[in-house]
């Protein structure tokens, strides 16, 4: 016997809320959508026309008015922690984007408040399902590399922003806005909980107030070292995934990796020549026996974040994306804050 449907509100009309959920939702049997929220009158028009469901201006009024089985919070971050709450007290599933809270302590008392309720929370970390990532973490599974010891990251281009994300008081910035989904995929990569964070923060080109230069260094338990560049102010292309292991290295664009290895049992021990060099010259006549292939960087796995939500609400499946493993980023992302540095040059009137 077919599951019903699972009824779903969506808080929010912005990008992430029209493009990315409600484009999931709208045309998946599995999933109702059954009413909306947005401050703009014009969305909540739109969305009665095209979604066939009644929009509210305040979400308070959708929690009120409408059955649902799941809520989606893509609201903007400072309404995530409140709203999340009180769709859960009001018995439902909620969704939320990232990041989920301003901090991690706002994050685990979202967290006590599902379990509380025994509702279930879905952190929207969908970067997690992206076929680059998952390739990623397939790669390193097989063993080609041998042990990761470094993860380097750039999401470089230069482009002045102006929206509400370039703002401090919306808990915007280039940290929270990419850093949390780039830092959480990492992180599962790295597998050891993180030791040491550094970060360096800049506002060069950007609007508002907040940092659009961003450096972090991670280092785990484990020894591996992750090295993010995210930046709006860099004028320059530059590889966007590397990962360095004992056995070789993966370099990747975002759809071709190449990757550059050694099979470490067809390699022998190499001496350490203790006495003066001969011809008082170093190095040796070391060979090591690469092979080098390229391939798409795409994942044999196709499901999505939404195929696990329904898995978890309709046959009670595990969540692929659990708080527990959210809040562990979000600790990092608070040792990560620092004063953003104002370096903007001064533009012509």
């Amino acid at each position: 016997m077919p599951h019903k449907p699972i009824r779903a509100g969506v808080l929010g009309l912005g990008r992430s809320g029209w493009d990315i959920h409600v484009l999931a939702l709208r045309n998946d049997p599995r999933f109702k959508i059954v009413g909306v929220t947005d401050g703009v009158a014009s969305r909540c028009r739109q969305a009665e026309s095209e979604l066939h469901c009644p929009a509210f201006k305040r979400a308070a009024d959708l929690l009120e008015s409408v059955k649902m089985d799941l809520v989606v919070n893509a609201l903007p971050t400072q309404d995530h922690a409140s709203l999340s709450t009180d769709a859960l007290r009001a018995g439902m599933h909620v969704v939320v984007e990232k990041p989920v809270a301003g901090d991690a302590a706002e994050a685990r008392r979202m967290l006590k408040a599902a379990r509380s309720t025994r509702k279930k929370l879905f952190p929207h970390h969908n970067y997690r399902y992206h076929p680059i990532i998952r390739h990623l973490a397939e790669i390193v599974d097989s063993g080609i590399l041998g042990e990761l010891f470094e993860i380097k990251f750039s999401l470089a281009q230069f482009a002045r922003r102006n929206d509400w994300q370039t703002l401090r008081r919306n808990q915007g910035g280039l940290m929270n806005n990419h850093g949390t989904h780039h830092i959480d995929w990492v992180m599962q990569l790295m597998r050891s909980p993180i030791q040491d964070v550094f970060s360096d923060l800049k506002l060069i080109s950007d609007s508002g107030n907040t940092e659009d230069h961003v450096r972090i260094i991670l280092r785990a338990q484990n020894g591996c070292l992750a090295d993010f560049h995210l930046s709006t102010a860099t004028a320059a292309e530059l590889p966007i995934y590397m990962l360095l292991g004992t056995c070789g290295t993966l370099v990747s664009d975002g759809g071709t990796s190449t990757i550059r290895y050694f099979d470490p049992k067809k390699v022998k021990e190499l001496p350490v020549v203790t006495g003066p060099p001969e011809l008082r010259t170093y190095g040796n006549d070391d060979r090591m026996p690469w092979r080098e292939k390229k391939v798409k960087s795409v994942s044999r796995d196709k499901s999505t974040f939404y195929d696990n939500v329904y898995d978890v609400l309709r046959r009670r499946k595990a969540m692929a994306v659990t708080m527990e493993s959210v809040i562990e980023v979000l600790k990092v992302l608070d040792r990560a804050r620092a004063p953003v540095k104002k370096l903007r040059p001064k533009y012509g009137k």
